[in-house]
C-alpha cells in the first residue's frame, strides 16, 4: 500500500476525439502540407501529424485488446524517430521527445523510454517537460532499484522549483511533492534516514494544511498514512523517540507532532516491543506534560505495559495518571471539556482497580498472618494496605461526588477504615452508605457497626485476634478480585 497508491501528479486530460474526427483534421493537415512552402511550418504540420498518430494509436490500444502494445505504437515511435533526425537543429525538439518517450513507455519498452528521457533532460534542462521527464526517470530508476539515479532525479525536481520559487510567475510544479514524497522512499531505501525524513516533512507540511482547510482528498489521505509509516520505519531504524524529539528541536513543532509518535508507538506495538512503545508514549507525555492529548498517550502507554503483561509497570502508570489528571488538579484546571471527559472516563476506573487492589492485598496479608498465629506481629503492615485502600477509595468519592455507585465506595471505605482500627471514618462511612443518598438504604449497616460507634477507640489487636482464634465479627466480607487485577488494559 505504498508505491503503487501514489496519486498521480496532476496532468489535465485530453479530450476524447473519435477516430473519425482524427481522420478530418489528419486530411486537413495534409493538405496544408501541399500548399505550404515555408519549411518550418511544414515541420509543425508533419509533427502535428505525428500526435494525431500518436492518439491513433492510443485508442487502438483500448479497442484492440489483441493486439501488442509494440504493435500499435509501432508506426508513431518510428515517425517521432524520422522527426527527431530530420529536424535536428530545431531547439524545440523536447516537443518531440517527450511523445517518444511516452509512446515507448505505452509500448512497454521502457529501457528505450528511459533513455529517451534521459536526452530531454540533459539536452532541454529548461523544458516544460523538464520536471515530469525529471519525475518518470525517477520512477523507473527507483523500479530497477537504482535508488541513487531515482534520488537524483527527484533531487533535480526539487532544485528547479528552489531556484525559481522567487519569480514573481512561478507556479510550483504539479509533480513536486509527489517528488520530494519519491525523494523521502530513495532516500529511505539508501539508507539516509536523517534526509529521508526531511523529504517527508515537507509531504505532511502539504497534505496537512490541505486536509484542515477541506480539500484533503482520498488519494492524499491514503499517502498522508503511508508517509506517516514509512517514517515510523525510520524512527525505528534509528533512535526512536529520541529521533524524533530530535527532528522538531530542529523544524519547529507541527500540526501533527503527536501523530509522529503516535505512529511509532503503534509500530512497536505490532511488533510486539510492549516497553519500546511505552516508552514511546511516555515521551510525548513528557515533552508536552500540558497537552489536552497527553492523557491519551499516558493511557496508551497503560496499555501497551497491559498489552506485555508488566502489572507492576501497569499500576504505577495508573498511580501517575490518578496524579497527573486529578480531578480539579492542575491539568484539570486548564483542560478542554472534551479532555475532561476522557480523563474521568479513565479514572472511574483506574481508582477503582487501584482501591480494589489494595483492599485484596490488605485482606491477603491479613489472612497470611492469620494463619500463622501471629497476626500481632504483621498488625502495622496489614494496617497500612488497608489505609492505602482508604486512600484509593477516597480519592474515587471524592472525583466522583454524583455517581450512582457512590453508597458502594463509601460501603468499602468503612470497611477499610475499620479494618485500619480508624473507627470515626469507618463510622462516617458507614452511615453515608446507609443513609447519606436518596437512593434509599443501599447498604444495611454491618454487624459490627454498634460495638464500633460504642466504643471507636477499641483496639484492633484484640479483634483481629478474636477472629484468629475463630469469633469472627469483623467486617462483612468483600470482593475485591486479585492482587493481578491491575495487569489489564482498559478502554
Amino acid at each position: 500500500s505504498t508505491l503503487g497508491e501514489l496519486p498521480a501528479a496532476y496532468i489535465p486530460a485530453k479530450k476524447k476525439v473519435d477516430d473519425s474526427s482524427l481522420d478530418i483534421v489528419a486530411a486537413g493537415y495534409k493538405d496544408a502540407l501541399a500548399l505550404i512552402s515555408d519549411q518550418t511550418m511544414q515541420e509543425d504540420i508533419l509533427r502535428r501529424l505525428a500526435m494525431i498518430e500518436l492518439r491513433y494509436a492510443e485508442g487502438r490500444q483500448v479497442k484492440e485488446s489483441s493486439a501488442t502494445p509494440e504493435a500499435v505504437y509501432a508506426n508513431a515511435i518510428a515517425t517521432y524517430n524520422t522527426l527527431i533526425n530530420t529536424q535536428q537543429y530545431r531547439k524545440d525538439n523536447d516537443k518531440l521527445l517527450y511523445p517518444l518517450a511516452k509512446a515507448y513507455e505505452f509500448s512497454g519498452d521502457m529501457p528505450a523510454s528511459l533513455q529517451t528521457f534521459d536526452r530531454l533532460v540533459k539536452e532541454f534542462p529548461e523544458s516544460n517537460y523538464y520536471s515530469e521527464a525529471q519525475f518518470r526517470r525517477g520512477e523507473m530508476l527507483f523500479s530497477n532499484a537504482d535508488y541513487d539515479a531515482s534520488a537524483a532525479a527527484y533531487r533535480a525536481i526539487v532544485r528547479r522549483h528552489l531556484r525559481d520559487e522567487s519569480q514573481p510567475d512561478h507556479q510550483p510544479s504539479s509533480f513536486l511533492i509527489n517528488a520530494y514524497y519519491m525523494l523521502g522512499w530513495a532516500e529511505f531505501k539508501l539508507e539516509l534516514h536523517d534526509e529521508a525524513l526531511r523529504s517527508f516533512v515537507v509531504v505532511l507540511d502539504e497534505y496537512t494544511q490541505k486536509a484542515i482547510a477541506g480539500y484533503g482528498t482520498r488519494s492524499s489521505d491514503e499517502l498522508l498514512q503511508d508517509t506517516f509509516r514509512v517514517m515510523a520505519l525510520s524512527f525505528s531504524y534509528t533512535n526512536g523517540a529520541q529521533t524524533i524529539a530530535s527532528l522538531l528541536d530542529e523544524i519547529d513543532e507541527r500540526p501533527y507532532s503527536d501523530r509522529l509518535f503516535a505512529e511509532l508507538g503503534d509500530l512497536y506495538l505490532k511488533k510486539k516491543r510492549y516497553r519500546d512503545s511505552a516508552a514511546v508514549f511516555n515521551s510525548f507525555v513528557e515533552r508536552y506534560p500540558q497537552s489536552d492529548k497527553a492523557p491519551e498517550f499516558h493511557q496508551r502507554q497503560i496499555d501497551a505495559f497491559a498489552a506485555g503483561r508488566f502489572p507492576q509497570e501497569v499500576r504505577e502508570q495508573k498511580r501517575r495518571f490518578a496524579a497527573n489528571y486529578a480531578v480539579d488538579g492542575e491539568f484539570w484546571q486548564s483542560a478542554a471539556e472534551e479532555t475532561q471527559v476522557f480523563i474521568k472516563s479513565k479514572l472511574t476506573v483506574y481508582l477503582a482497580e487501584l482501591a480494589s487492589y489494595h483492599h485484596n492485598l490488605a485482606q491477603q496479608s491479613k489472612a497470611k498472618w492469620q494463619s500463622k498465629g501471629s497476626l500481632a506481629t504483621g498488625l502495622a503492615a496489614v494496617q497500612q494496605h488497608f489505609r492505602d485502600a482508604s486512600g484509593w477509595y477516597k480519592e474515587w468519592i471524592r472525583s466522583f461526588p454524583g455517581a450512582a455507585d457512590l453508597p458502594e465506595k463509601y460501603f468499602l471505605l468503612g470497611e477499610t477504615h475499620y479494618e485500619a482500627s480508624d473507627y470515626e471514618p469507618a463510622i462516617a462511612a458507614y452511615e453515608m452508605a446507609a443513609y447519606g443518598f436518596n437512593y434509599g438504604n443501599y447498604y444495611t449497616l454491618p454487624a459490627n457497626y454498634a460495638a464500633t460507634a460504642q466504643s471507636s477507640s477499641a483496639p484492633m489487636e484484640s479483634d483481629l485476634a478474636s477472629t484468629a482464634q475463630g469469633t469472627d465479627d469483623g467486617p462483612l466480607n468483600t470482593q475485591c478480585g486479585t492482587t493481578e487485577d491491575l495487569g489489564c488494559a482498559t478502554t
